[in-house]
């Protein structure tokens, strides 16, 4: 899987001066609940990746590669 969504998601932490357990707990979730999302594929259905436009803050845009 590309890097882009997980350091889209590290990126949005950094700049809020958290780490994953903090926004975690925030959402609602287990500690380790981002670390485990962001390792899995999107369609895992194990995956938390449903929350993670809320762990991005403004809302992320997906288009196919090469159109702006």
């Amino acid at each position: 899987m590309s890097e882009t969504p997980r350091k889209a998601v590290q990126v949005a932490l950094k700049a809020w001066g958290m780490n994953q357990p903090q926004r975690a707990a925030q959402l609602g979730k287990g500690r380790a609940s981002i670390g485990r999302t962001l390792a899995r594929s999107p369609i895992d259905p194990r995956s938390d990746w449903q929350a993670v436009p809320g762990m991005l803050g403004p809302e992320p845009v997906i288009q196919p590669r090469g159109q702006q």
